[in-house]
């Protein structure tokens, strides 16, 4: 409900608020052990194996070599260099770079790469970072649906707002950024960041004084980072907040005219099988193109 209520801040501020209120007035998620998750197996039927790690192992990484993956199985350089620029702990529990065939998590050699190279593999291609077989290519890893982390950014923005006056902004992004941290040792011993290395990235990023357009900014720009891998979360996010402020990749012959897509297509599929309900949802909602906005993407 409090996701659900943050969705619609742009669509509808008023309705918005009122099930934001009703969610932290039922009760949220505010401790470590009540996150919502999905957990796998590492043997056995493929079904009961993480969908994620399975479907990018079988079509990027199964060869563990850092060089026979496709073009595109490398990190973006956008994330990693924020991730190496506020020294980030979670980096070497995320990414490898393959060095003589072996995978290294040194945070000093990340990599990424940038996405407006051409359609051929770069000469030093294998020097690039890509996702840690340990972590988020395990099979066993869990699926993290709903977590402490994220419900504390979205109390957070919902402080900013007056909608919860109960605590501060502040206090609740530095929860929200630590609960982020200490989940990646659901992913198993790999994953772990130390106490230590906690405290002193917590301490540095710091909610900043200023407006609250900076430091919405700032929530959500963390937001980025501490619900990876849940693409689909992060691109909901970002398409009602606008944070991270990304760079769009204009690159000759694009679709989208050099714009961030705002959404995904519907099959072919749907428009030949289910013709009756397809127009009528293009209808309600708009064109089947990549920039028509959903109905929570109003600016």
């Amino acid at each position: 409900m409090l996701r659900m209520g943050m969705r619609m801040t742009k669509a509808n501020s008023t309705l918005a608020e009122t099930w934001v209120k009703k969610a932290i007035a039922g009760g949220v998620i505010r401790d470590d052990a009540d996150l919502a998750k999905i957990s796998y197996l590492a043997s056995g039927q493929i079904i009961n194996q993480n969908p994620l790690a399975y479907w990018m192992l079988n079509s990027d990484y199964i060869l563990a070599n850092g060089n026979s993956n496709p073009e595109g199985g490398k990190y973006d350089k956008v994330f990693i260099d924020y991730l190496k620029a506020t020294n980030d702990p979670r980096l070497p529990v995320i990414s490898v770079v393959y060095v003589n065939g072996k995978a290294s998590n040194d945070p000093s050699i990340q990599k990424g790469m940038a996405h407006n190279i051409a359609n051929t593999k770069p000469s030093d291609f294998v020097t690039y970072s890509e996702p840690n077989q340990n972590t988020l290519l395990k099979l066993s890893a869990p699926m993290l649906v709903l977590t402490n982390a994220e419900v504390n950014f979205y109390l957070a923005e919902a402080a900013l707002r007056g909608w919860y006056t109960t605590e501060t902004a502040a206090n609740l992004y530095a929860l929200g950024t630590r609960a982020a941290l200490r989940q990646w040792s659901l992913y198993g011993s790999d994953g772990v960041i130390s106490d230590a290395n906690i405290n002193a990235y917590v301490t540095a990023q710091a909610l900043k004084t200023g407006t609250v357009a900076a430091q919405m900014e700032q929530i959500h720009t963390q937001f980025w980072v501490s619900v990876f891998p849940n693409s689909q979360e992060v691109f909901l996010n970002w398409r009602r907040t606008g944070y991270p402020a990304l760079v769009p990749n204009n690159y000759a012959g694009n679709i989208t005219g050099g714009q961030i897509f705002r959404r995904m297509l519907y099959p072919a599929t749907e428009e030949n099988l289910n013709a009756e309900n397809y127009y009528k949802v293009v209808a309600a909602q708009g064109t089947n193109e990549f920039m028509t906005r959903i109905w929570l993407d109003k600016q």
